[in-house]
């Protein structure tokens, strides 16, 4: 689907005009096309990571920005300039005076950020371009895309089901929408209608696929601070930064799609590097040691089991305060039920979103889940509260904020006392 302004407006009829109206930019470079409930992000940064080691010029184009709308569309790490997104929503907003648009309506924002992105990296010449959908998959604007390099699932779980249906099948056969003819498929091995799905829709276009599997990985060893080394296949000792357990199966999904690239792929040399020297933020991200402060983003269920996972990997014996802020459309009751499970004490507060919910009403959802409630007025009294409980508490408590990676620019100015420590 589309965002338009709040709305969401289904159709690929105004991006398929645009792209041709603009001399069809999504075809002038190699495209590595990603759709998926969870993931996306760090699958999407893996695999720019490693083709950067590899001596490419890699675009990334990923939603949601965390601090400026210039960070979506990135070349080998660097925001486009304030200045080159400007000009081109400009000659876009041109491309949008065609007759056309009167009948389908105006390029939305995100339809509008999709072409910039896409014109940003055939400008710059780039040698492959990473694009993340932006929800779903079939209806998605980056789905203009017609022949990718190859098409990468992840996670794919129950989320957005207002418009992508309302089983895992329905939610599947959206994502799958981006499996295009005769171009090679990688997806994340999941439940078996998830993976039939796939399945099917592969057969049907012909397409080469293969499931990345969650017991190919073995972990070797796995530091709070120092990260994973583990193996995969036929790689041993490989390193990623991150302590999450669930950044190992997303790291396995970037090698397999980078493996797809024929005469262009990385050596090991590349993939080796390229995965060390990622850093993602945002996701189990840790921003102090002592104390214990970590930010995840985790915003729906499927998101809440990963975060409870890697707590009771990383810090069982830790007494844990939650600080929780969501979007009301989101299924907050079951990432409650979930997160209650790994701590008893939940600080709540409402994100600066127009589709945020409020605090008092998060709370109130949370009775009977957890034994500690407050309900906070700002994020800033969210952690005025987080200090006094603290101060009630062993010395080593660990504190967590999640539920939307919108909060997150507010997170770190909030936070930036405990970072100076």
């Amino acid at each position: 689907m589309i965002y338009k302004g709040k709305e969401i407006t289904p159709g690929l009829e105004r991006i398929e005009r645009l792209m041709a109206l603009l001399g069809h930019p999504e075809e002038a470079v190699r495209m590595i096309h990603i759709a998926g409930t969870n993931g996306k992000g760090s699958v999407g940064s893996f695999i720019v990571s490693i083709l950067r080691e590899a001596g490419y010029i890699v675009g990334h184009f990923h939603t949601p920005a965390l601090f400026s709308t210039e960070e979506e569309i990135r070349i080998n790490g660097q925001a486009i300039s304030k200045e080159d997104l400007a000009a081109y929503e400009k000659k876009i907003a041109e491309a949008g005076e065609d007759s056309f648009f009167q009948k389908y309506g105006a390029p939305s924002p995100f339809e509008t950020e999709t072409a910039a992105a896409f014109l940003y990296f055939r400008d710059s010449h780039c040698d492959f371009a990473v694009i993340e959908c932006g929800m779903g998959g079939r209806m998605d604007a980056t789905n203009v895309i017609t022949h990718p390099a190859v098409s990468v699932l992840t996670q794919i779980d129950l989320d957005h089901m207002d418009y992508l249906g309302t089983t895992l099948t329905e939610i599947a056969a959206e994502k799958c929408g981006i499996i295009k003819s005769g171009c090679p498929v990688i997806a994340l091995s999941g439940t078996e209608e998830v993976c039939e799905q796939i399945r099917q829709t592969a057969d049907r276009k012909g397409c080469s696929l293969c499931f990345v599997k969650e017991s190919a990985v073995r972990r070797i060893s796995l530091d709070i601070e120092k990260g994973h080394v583990f193996d995969f296949g036929d790689l041993k000792g490989l390193q990623i930064q991150s302590p999450a357990s669930y950044q190992l199966i997303n790291a396995a999904l970037a090698i397999t799609a980078v493996q797809q690239l024929g005469d262009l792929k990385p050596d090991e040399a590349s993939i080796r590097r390229g995965l060390k020297n990622m850093n993602w933020p945002a996701r189990f991200e840790i921003i102090q040691t002592a104390p214990l402060i970590i930010y995840d983003g985790a915003h729906n269920p499927a998101a809440a089991r990963q975060l409870r996972e890697s707590v009771r990997q990383l810090i069982p014996d830790r007494d844990l305060i939650l600080i929780m802020g969501v979007l009301a459309d989101k299924n907050y009751q079951e990432i409650l039920a979930i997160l209650s499970e790994i701590s008893s004490w939940l600080i709540t507060f409402t994100p600066d979103s127009v589709r945020a919910l409020p605090a008092q009403d998060l709370a109130k959802a949370a009775q009977g889940l957890f034994g500690n409630i407050y309900a906070a007025a700002s994020l800033e009294q969210a952690w005025v509260q987080y200090d006094i409980w603290k101060s009630e508490m062993p010395e080593n408590t660990a504190v967590i904020q999640c539920g939307t990676l919108s909060a997150y620019r507010d997170f770190c100015r909030v936070t930036e006392r405990y970072r100076k420590q």
